[in-house]
């Protein structure tokens, strides 16, 4: 699934998906709870809980009417922000320094993903 990227975050295994697109976040919240849960709008930032460990879900959507690439990633760094405090609450970590490292790795992870999935796909409909 393209519109699907997987991380392990290393310090403390627990397993992130970021999702682009109303569809691609329906299919891995259906694959891992069995259940439907959307995205009306913007981003969503979600936590499941099992007796394996922790997983977060992103999910994204177009912001507004626009397909810009700075609005994309803007709405990506919001729910980055979101997903980093959860992180730090069930590591019981308060501490600005680690923050900032787990931001910065989440968008060295990830934005490469946006800017290809921009390139090949969102930003050929907006020709």
């Amino acid at each position: 699934m393209k519109n699907i990227k997987k991380l392990i975050f290393d310090l403390t295994y627990q397993h992130v998906t970021i999702c682009y697109g109303k569809k691609a976040y329906r299919e891995i919240m259906e694959e891992l709870t069995g259940g439907v849960d959307e995205i009306s709008k913007g981003g969503v930032c979600s936590r499941l809980t099992s007796p394996t460990g922790i997983q977060y879900i992103v999910g994204i959507v177009k912001p507004g009417k626009s397909h810009h690439i700075t609005a994309i990633k803007a709405l990506l760094v919001h729910e980055l922000s979101h997903l980093t405090t959860m992180i730090m609450e069930d590591s019981n970590i308060w501490n600005d320094e680690f923050r900032s490292h787990v931001i910065q790795w989440l968008y060295e992870e990830i934005i490469p993903w946006i800017d290809e999935l921009y390139l090949n796909k969102i930003g050929k409909k907006e020709k």
